[in-house]
């Protein structure tokens, strides 16, 4: 995706804090078991689930989020999948969580993690995705792996852009609602493919928001409109974290900490990221590990350049300028 489609992409966001109430639902009681297979190539139940996690073992956690923990799992007929376990909060109902992976498993997009099926245990529920080689960005990123060139950091950032783009541009957009590095999987090829849409909320008519009852979101990614109450996510509110991400990618900093002046004072990631860009210091931000990449070059300075602006315009904390 080249820059231009960058910045179509980025015209998305141009907010107001909404201090809108918020909705309520019932909440049925969940079924004592229930499994469905999304995919042709899934045929599973709890108890393959179980073992094949060795019930859930720590050794087998390749990832976790906000809302639960990510397993590698093998079938003894030999697939190999992702497993996210839920907390049990995760979902106010059990047709919430139900409907919206049936609306998910309908998606078909190389850059969107495939849902293969779900189990369902009482309180316990289970998603179900493609396991893939590489892993999650969160991990590859701050974990002890070797670095990432820039153009595998800029590839990566423009499969999740397109991924994105794709979901907001369906004819009922879907707002992911938790875009975070840990919600990348990368391929063998490193390709990325946005997962984890334990929080998406499909827009259905006119409206450009869903009311939720709490706040959505992961800390240090989490669009500035949510410190002032709003419970509405929106199309926005991805972008914003988009943005975020594209920062924490070629900085290789968590957007979670804040970061240490030269005068000893503490600032927020994305305020640091703001300053650096106006000083004109993009260079400075870049992961000093990419250098150390034999294919990352200096000629590739306007690229670096442009991509610290464009993911400034998407994570500006006053997106309304």
């Amino acid at each position: 995706m080249g820059f231009a489609k960058f910045i179509s992409f980025i015209r998305k966001r141009n907010i107001r804090p909404n201090k809108s109430g918020t909705g309520t639902s019932s909440v049925p009681n969940p079924p004592l078991y229930e499994v469905a297979s999304l995919h042709h190539s899934l045929q599973t139940s709890m108890s393959d689930i179980i073992a094949a996690t060795e019930n859930f073992s720590s050794d087998l956690v390749v990832g976790y989020g906000r809302f639960g923990f990510v397993y590698k799992a093998e079938l003894s007929n030999g697939p190999k999948l992702a497993v996210k376990k839920f907390t049990p909060n995760a979902f106010p109902s059990f047709m919430e969580f139900r409907s919206e992976l049936e609306i998910l498993s309908k998606l078909r997009h190389r850059n969107i993690a495939r849902i293969l099926g779900y189990c369902i245990s009482g309180a316990d529920k289970i998603l179900i995705y493609e396991f893939h080689e590489q892993g999650i960005l969160g991990v590859r990123l701050h974990g002890d792996f070797s670095p990432l060139p820039w153009e595998t950091r800029h590839k990566i950032i423009t499969g999740v852009a397109k991924g994105l783009a794709y979901i907001h541009d369906l004819d009922k957009p879907i707002i992911h609602g938790d875009v975070n590095a840990n919600n990348v999987l990368l391929d063998s090829k490193l390709e990325a493919k946005i997962s984890d849409f334990g929080v998406a909320r499909m827009i259905d008519g006119e409206r450009s928001h869903v009311t939720t009852e709490a706040t959505n979101g992961t800390d240090g990614y989490m669009p500035p409109e949510y410190e002032y109450g709003s419970m509405s996510v929106t199309v926005k509110g991805d972008v914003y974290s988009f943005g975020v991400l594209m920062l924490e990618v070629a900085t290789g900093k968590r957007p979670e900490n804040s970061v240490q002046l030269f005068n000893g004072e503490s600032v927020r990631f994305v305020e640091w990221a703001g300053s650096m860009v106006a000083q004109k210091r993009e260079m400075e931000m870049l992961d000093p590990s990419v250098w150390f990449c034999a294919s990352t070059a200096e000629s590739e300075e306007t690229s670096i350049k442009d991509y610290f602006r464009i993911a400034f315009m998407c994570a500006d904390v006053s997106p309304r300028k």
